[in-house]
């Protein structure tokens, strides 16, 4: 587990929107390409979701590193 400020990076702004995203190319996805840094990932893919509480997000699910290195899609 890592801490990363609330709105940097991508678990950042998924804290702070409440909204699960998914990216299919860090590096490429213009949401996060320029604000990411590249070492805190092993994959150029991931899905991040916020986990609920009582009184708002609690912090963020972050998953990567697919089998096969498929990316991640919305389904």
């Amino acid at each position: 587990m890592d801490r990363v400020a609330v709105g940097s990076g991508v678990a950042g702004v998924v804290f702070a929107s409440g909204e699960a995203v998914t990216v299919g190319d860090l590096e490429t996805d213009s949401r996060f390409a320029a604000r990411v840094p590249r070492a805190r990932y092993r994959s150029r893919s991931l899905a991040v979701a916020p986990v609920p509480g009582p009184q708002g997000s609690l912090g963020v699910l972050c998953a990567t590193d697919r089998d096969g290195d498929a990316p991640f899609g919305a389904d």
